[in-house]
């Protein structure tokens, strides 16, 4: 997932995995069954209507899965939705023309990655309740609202792309984070900390740390 430079990110995400969302980036209606074929990608997922309260009404599975699953770890079992299309209607349903193309069709990451035996060690029971009573005041509304709005704020900060951050900045990340392997590596992306950032005050990753 490279930065765009023709198109915002859900418009270039949709061209990779197909269009899900009602609208393209013009505005245009997306045709049903071209949103049928689309691929799952979890960015273009928070955009669908009700991703939010599907988030809200399965926190505790979400939550877990996120935080404790990593390639390799021992699983209780395997994901419950290996197909990789974003909409799974129900195979029962009487007029499949009908049924609406929101989250509630779309299952959320939660039930496409397996569920781990146990929690990392970073992770006590005690601090993912904490996390989890946080979640259930607070709902999952705002986060899906800033994945909703990727495209504007592209289109609202198109003419500052060569700008550079003058204010003293640090970044801080894990090596295994796949956003920065996704930007091209960890050299790649503190190169181009070093050429926006004017007063960069360290660049750290840590090892055995990722995105989460």
């Amino acid at each position: 997932f490279q930065s765009p430079k023709t198109c915002g990110p859900l418009e270039n995400l949709q061209r990779r995995y197909g269009r899900c969302l009602s609208k393209s980036f013009v505005g245009e209606s997306v045709p049903r069954k071209e949103r049928l074929n689309a691929q799952y990608h979890y960015m273009l997922h928070h955009c669908l209507p009700g991703a939010a309260q599907m988030y809200d009404e399965n926190v505790e599975e979400a939550l877990y899965r996120l935080y404790a699953y990593f390639p390799g770890v021992e699983c209780d079992a395997g994901p419950e939705v290996v197909d990789k299309r974003m909409f799974q209607l129900p195979p029962d349903a009487t007029d499949r023309d009908e049924v609406p193309l929101d989250a509630r069709m779309a299952p959320g990451c939660w039930s496409r990655i397996p569920k781990p035996k146990r929690l990392p060690s970073w992770l006590s029971p005690k601090d993912l309740d904490h996390y989890l009573k946080e979640f259930k005041i607070s709902g999952f509304a705002g986060g899906m609202n800033w994945y909703k709005a990727l495209d504007m704020n592209w289109k609202a900060t198109f003419g500052e792309r060569s700008s550079v951050i003058h204010v003293p900045s640090l970044f801080i990340s894990g090596e295994g984070d796949a956003v920065i392997r996704a930007h091209g590596g960890a050299e790649n992306v503190r190169n181009r900390m070093n050429q926006t950032c004017f007063n960069l005050k360290g660049f750290y990753l840590f090892k055995g740390a990722g995105h989460w």
